[in-house]
């Protein structure tokens, strides 16, 4: 950007911020919006708040409420939270009412889908984040059957990835990358799986504990019902 460009966009605009991924937020009349490296506005000030593009996002508070758009200014995330943080490895931590959750990107379906991923049900103190890792024996049971989780595990896993990818040298190399990604996934589905079995063992016990109950149940009213019927016979022939 030239020092003509520069003057006019002084000019123009009461603020004018850094570059982050090309674009430019500019300020006017207390909002905010963003201009491209040629000064053309690309998304017109209209935002309470901006915070810089990270992983072609941009968190902005609008009257009140964060949300997330798009480098064409599509709102990408609804504004329903009371704070965010800016995307890092394809997820952000988002509050809600005091509680904490978080969105982000499922690519376990076709297309992609970016929203919420897990609902806003933490306190932040519990530091909901530390459950992400690949760590199985540290992910509790009911953790672990969380479809949120889940989807925020499958994330966690691509973002991963793709990062290590970024570094690959060599066929040979991304090869073991992708071999190693792929046995986590297939460990962390195991973990489920074994869980998912486990809880199915015992609702099967349970459920075929109350049958026997059940049937003594029966079996004890049957015998009452016969020796109460037999002593009202014998009664009555008295």
């Amino acid at each position: 950007m030239d020092s003509d460009t520069w003057k006019k966009l002084i000019e123009k605009y009461d603020e004018v911020d850094y570059f982050s991924e090309d674009l430019v937020a500019v300020g006017k009349d207390g909002k905010w919006g963003f201009i491209d490296k040629n000064g053309k506005e690309i998304i017109s000030p209209k935002y309470n708040n901006v915070c810089d593009f990270s992983e072609g996002l941009a968190r902005v508070d609008k009257d009140g409420k964060w949300g997330f758009i798009d480098k064409n200014g599509t709102e990408v995330i609804p504004f329903q939270y009371d704070f965010a943080y800016d995307f890092s490895e394809g997820l952000s931590a988002v509050e809600k009412d005091g509680e904490w959750g978080c969105v982000g990107w499922r690519f376990d379906q076709n297309p992609p889908y970016i929203g919420e991923i897990v609902e806003c049900i933490y306190s932040h103190s519990s530091d909901f984040m530390k459950f992400i890792m690949y760590d199985l024996s540290k992910i509790s049971e009911e953790m672990i059957l969380d479809d949120n989780f889940c989807a925020m595990q499958q994330s966690l896993m691509y973002s991963e990835a793709r990062k290590e990818l970024g570094k690959a040298k060599g066929q040979s190399e991304i090869d073991k990358i992708c071999d190693e990604h792929a046995q986590k996934a297939k460990d962390f589905m195991a973990t489920r799986n074994a869980v998912l079995a486990k809880q199915k063992t015992v609702q099967e016990v349970a459920e075929k504990q109350n049958e026997l109950r059940k049937q003594a149940l029966d079996k004890m009213n049957t015998i009452l019902s016969k020796t109460f019927s037999n002593q009202k016979e014998s009664e009555q022939n008295d």
